[in-house]
């Protein structure tokens, strides 16, 4: 996933969630600036990173694997 779809995917998950940035943070245990780097597209977080931001705002984040054409 590119990090702007990264971005995007996060913060509407955090808004779904009725959570600042501060908040997420707390709950995946992170600093909120983390949060808002990955929000702005400055970060590259890692699966692990991404897996506890999407679980605190209460989603499982999940990817599938396809072979090209």
């Amino acid at each position: 996933m590119a990090r702007d779809r990264i971005a995007a995917v996060l913060k509407d998950a955090r808004l779904r969630a009725g959570l600042t940035q501060r908040e997420l943070a707390r709950r995946a245990r992170t600093a909120q600036s983390v949060v808002a780097r990955i929000e702005l597209g400055e970060a590259s977080p890692t699966w692990h990173t991404l897996t506890r931001l999407f679980a605190a705002a209460g989603f499982d984040l999940d990817t599938q694997l396809a072979v090209r054409p």
